[in-house]
């Protein structure tokens, strides 16, 4: 019973350690297209 707890956790630790890296690759590439739409909305108000 604690040994499936354990690889739970691990497992978890596992998935938010990857989908953190996954958020700070895919942020600048994401900013990077939205930016000239931003500067475009932020001249139209």
């Amino acid at each position: 019973m604690l040994n499936i707890a354990k690889n739970i956790t691990i497992g978890a630790g596992v998935i938010v350690i990857a989908g953190a890296s996954a958020y700070f690759i895919a942020k600048p590439m994401l900013v990077k297209k939205c930016e000239p739409v931003l500067q475009e909305n932020i001249k139209n108000t």
